[in-house]
């Protein structure tokens, strides 16, 4: 689809990398630093729903060699669904919008989970990730 195009500022990509790199390294502390920064996060009961999203949206970075399947791909779209609707509701004044772009990436991630998961093959994403990613 030559639609799903959105441009993305050097720093966006810069936090996106870095998010990346530490989940196919499996750091799990850059991990966090770089997804908070990433979505702008500032504590409280949003940060730890989102925070717990991103983890499980790199599963398959962390975990690798990793099978996507059906059930993982929609129990990840059911629990950002459940994020949006949680925290809105959240009192602590945690709530922050996600930045711009992050429904689109999330709607091409979901996409292509499952067609990964139609393919029903064990991956090292990790590997992958890290043979391109700059460090």
């Amino acid at each position: 689809d030559f639609g799903c195009v959105q441009p993305v500022t050097p720093e966006r990509r810069r936090l996106g990398s870095a998010t990346h790199l530490a989940a196919s390294t499996g750091d799990h502390h850059a991990f966090v630093a770089a997804g908070r920064a990433m979505l702008g996060l500032r504590g409280g009961a949003h940060e730890r729903r989102a925070l717990d999203y991103l983890r499980e949206a790199f599963r398959p970075q962390f975990d690798s060699p990793y099978r996507m399947t059906r059930d993982y791909v929609a129990a990840l779209v059911e629990q950002f669904r459940e994020i949006a609707t949680a925290s809105l509701r959240e009192r602590d004044g945690s709530f922050v919008s996600f930045p711009p772009g992050v429904f689109f990436l999330n709607r091409l991630q979901f996409g292509f989970y499952s067609v990964l998961a139609r393919l029903n093959v064990e991956v090292d994403y990790a590997a992958i990730e890290r043979e391109f990613l700059p460090r």
